[in-house]
């Protein structure tokens, strides 16, 4: 097995040059100061196959990928928000055409509510929001993730019958969790028993931070369904 990283584009948000302010300081003679925007390209390549995650989707990712001869990903991370790293999402439609699958998008906490709200209407088929942070002192718990205003927003991008994964191991905030979306009549809570919520989901690859066991309880796994409301 080996490991390939491939920078895709190391230049600033703009770019370089930058439209109107040319190259600055740097050389037009040399090719390698024409940079586009921040993506990295990790390539794990084994006897099973080549497993591709890519960093970030700049505003250049469609000239990026083409360049990388990329057919297919595994999976996405975006570091953050801003418009250099998030702005070519859309340029992942066509390696989703052409893989006939979905891609996963993981991120952060701080990154999920705007990116989230950038989304079209019903362009979500599955969420996971696996152990986010806690707060847990109660003068914090305004800063806790789930809020009904992310709520709105969630309920927005998912599909009717899209599933939302919410994982903790803080017992106030899987009671917090189950309060805000139960009161919200567009999502349904779909446990029957108590194994339900008490076991993972069959797919489930622990994380680093549920691994370190730092709550007060044992895993809590939910799971809700967008209604049709």
């Amino acid at each position: 097995m080996n490991l390939t990283v491939t920078i895709l584009g190391c230049g600033s948000s703009s770019g370089v040059p930058r439209p109107a302010l040319g190259w600055g300081a740097c050389d037009p003679n040399n090719p390698k100061n024409r940079r586009r925007r921040c993506s990295i390209l990790l390539e794990r390549k084994s006897d099973t196959g080549v497993t591709r995650v890519l960093i970030d989707t700049s505003p250049d990712l469609r000239e990026q990928l083409i360049d990388a001869k990329v057919d297919h990903i595994d999976a996405v991370f975006l570091t953050h928000e801003h418009a250099d790293q998030l702005h070519g999402i859309d340029d992942l439609r066509s390696v989703v055409m052409f893989m006939r699958r979905r891609i996963p998008v993981y991120m952060s906490q701080a990154a999920s509510r705007d990116v989230i709200a950038r989304l079209p209407e019903g362009s979500v088929a599955l969420c996971y929001i696996l152990f986010p942070d806690p707060w847990p002192k109660v003068r914090h718990h305004k800063r806790r993730l789930i809020q009904p205003g992310f709520l709105d927003e969630l309920a927005r991008v998912l599909q009717l019958g899209a599933e939302v994964r919410f994982a903790t191991d803080w017992a106030n905030y899987a009671s917090w969790a189950l309060e805000h979306f139960f009161r919200d009549a567009r999502f349904v809570w779909t446990a029957e028993r108590a194994e339900d919520w008490r076991k993972a989901w069959p797919e489930h690859v622990t994380t680093r931070y549920e691994s370190k066991k730092l709550g007060d309880c044992e895993p809590v796994w939910l799971r809700f369904v967008r209604g049709n409301v």
